[in-house]
């Protein structure tokens, strides 16, 4: 909102705005003619100067190019996003705007130099179609898109052309820009508009290098006419190719949910396969183990000690029974428990490669889907 318009000479009248619709009107008198109707008031130029802070071009044909007005400095209150700040703008150093209040969600910050904190007119109208109109980086960077300059252009119409048609801020505006803006600021996708523009600045292109062509002015760089039609016929048929394939294109309404439960099948078959691949190394370990278990016999020991020499006493006997009894006991414990887990491990494989294969039938139903279908995004 517009809270007021100033200048730092005594000479102009401060002009204050209220919210809601302000109308500036001028008085009549009885010496007014028909040609009086606006009696000089500078309603026009008060358009000027609220669109001067508002970072306007400065051109010599500008009303406050006047030599009366060298060195004048404009003024303009402004809340903005519930912010007050104060934009100032001087004729003679117009590339600076000078800046009041609190910017502190501003994209970009003002500098300083001794006279105070100041914007250069391209960094302010950044911030102004960030603020007013959203106009984000992404947007203003890309060709042929919506400028602040020209969506308040709608709003400040200062001259007879600019009310011809609604859709036109100026009686010559190209069609791109009409296009794209009026599209912006009724919330439509301007970026079909300029990538049509696109196509025509391409087509235009296209044009002059055909008739280049055909003056055998392109035939040392691009190969010479009947190259370049034997090229086009090459295009001519991929785009007729793409035209089929976009005619069959058949767009499946759960697509992207497909999409993501084969995503999610096929993790959860890489878990059973990966523990699978575990538990099989872990069975073959097993059954390794089990086979290489052996009893130890009494007779085997007194041979050792026979070779050896040694007397074997027969009460050692009865305690080395013991011991092989022992033994014999732990080494069947063991295979108990290693054929316990061979048969849980092979039960576990065995589950595992029905899941494997019900999970994968199931994901290739899905594939097979997304194979013949597209998503809508695909065919935008």
């Amino acid at each position: 909102m517009i809270r007021a318009v100033r200048c730092d000479h005594d000479s102009f009248k401060t002009v204050k705005f209220k919210e809601g619709f302000n109308v500036v009107l001028a008085d009549r008198t009885s010496e007014s003619s028909e040609k009086d109707s606006r009696n000089g008031l500078g309603k026009t130029t008060l358009i000027k100067i609220i669109d001067f802070c508002l970072g306007s071009s400065f051109k010599t044909d500008h009303p406050l190019k006047q030599k009366e007005l060298e060195n004048w400095t404009f003024s303009v209150d402004f809340t903005m996003n519930g912010q007050d700040v104060t934009v100032s703008r001087n004729t003679s150093d117009y590339k600076k705007i000078f800046v009041e209040g609190d910017y502190s969600s501003w994209p970009i910050k003002p500098k300083r130099n001794l006279d105070g904190e100041f914007l250069k007119v391209s960094d302010w109208n950044i911030i102004l179609g960030d603020l007013m109109f959203g106009l984000s980086s992404e947007i203003i960077e890309q060709a042929y898109s919506p400028t602040f300059r020209s969506l308040i252009s709608y709003h400040i119409r200062s001259s007879k052309g600019s009310y011809l048609t609604p859709f036109k801020q100026y009686s010559q505006q190209q069609e791109w820009d009409i296009q794209v803006n009026n599209a912006y600021l009724l919330g439509l996708n301007w970026e079909y508009a300029s990538q049509f523009q696109m196509l025509k600045d391409k087509k235009n292109t296209l044009d002059k290098l055909k008739r280049a062509a055909k003056q055998g002015l392109l035939s040392g760089y691009i190969g010479t006419l009947g190259e370049l039609e034997a090229e086009k016929i090459g295009i001519v048929e991929k785009v007729d190719e793409y035209k089929t394939a976009l005619a069959t294109f058949k767009v499946h309404p759960q697509y992207s949910d497909i999409e993501k439960e084969a995503n999610l099948l096929t993790k959860n078959i890489h878990k059973i396969v990966n523990k699978r691949f575990t538990n099989k190394q872990l069975l073959t370990a097993y059954e390794e183990s089990i086979s290489e278990e052996k009893d130890v016999s009494t007779k085997k020991v007194e041979n050792v000690y026979q070779e050896a020499g040694l007397f074997f006493p027969d009460r050692l006997k009865v305690k080395l029974n013991d011991l092989v009894e022992f033994h014999k006991q732990v080494i069947a414990n063991r295979k108990s428990y290693l054929e316990t887990e061979i048969k849980k491990l092979k039960r576990e494989i065995a589950s595992q490669d029905e899941k494997v294969s019900l999970l994968s039938k199931k994901r290739a139903e899905l594939l097979e889907i997304l194979q013949k279908h597209g998503a809508l995004e695909e065919y935008n």
